[in-house]
């Protein structure tokens, strides 16, 4: 997973705009704890309290890597709060984020959703070369090149 300092090293743009903030609780099985979203063109920040003066970073989440889903009834959330919340997840890491209304789930979501998909469409067509060692296969009849290109869609 690229991180950000391994951008800046790479000399691409560092510039970072805000998009949309605002609180959201974050629910991972019978704990939660109150946060702030902090959306950028290429990520999302995840930190503690918006309140405070100095506030403690939690997650920085590669928006290529976030996947959302809509939220069902479980024993942890009930019907009045799965309609204000949403599936947030990336490698290693779901959550359960609930905002304070229904109005502000659908805005996150719009916001989320758009962010995701041109994120993801700025990064399709991009090819990455694999190496693939295929004298150890007893069984491979194909002749295929030691290197291949693959094309992530």
């Amino acid at each position: 997973m690229e991180t950000l300092s391994e951008k800046v090293a790479h000399g691409e743009e560092n510039i970072q705009y805000l998009v949309f903030n605002g609180p959201v609780e974050l629910r991972r099985g019978c704990s939660s704890r109150k946060c702030h979203l902090h959306l950028y063109r290429d990520f999302l920040v995840v930190t503690n309290s918006r309140c405070k003066i100095n506030f403690k970073i939690k997650y920085i989440i590669p928006l290529s890597t976030l996947w959302m889903g809509e939220c069902v009834v479980t024993d942890f959330v009930g019907p009045s709060r799965a309609r204000k919340s949403i599936l947030l997840g990336w490698p290693m890491e779901n959550f359960v984020a609930t905002f304070r209304s229904s109005v502000k789930k659908r805005e996150w979501w719009t916001v989320l959703q758009r962010s995701i998909d041109e994120h993801k469409q700025k990064d399709s067509g991009k090819s990455i070369t694999l190496e693939i060692l295929t004298e150890d296969i007893p069984s491979w009849n194909t002749v295929c090149s030691q290197k291949t290109n693959i094309i992530i869609v």
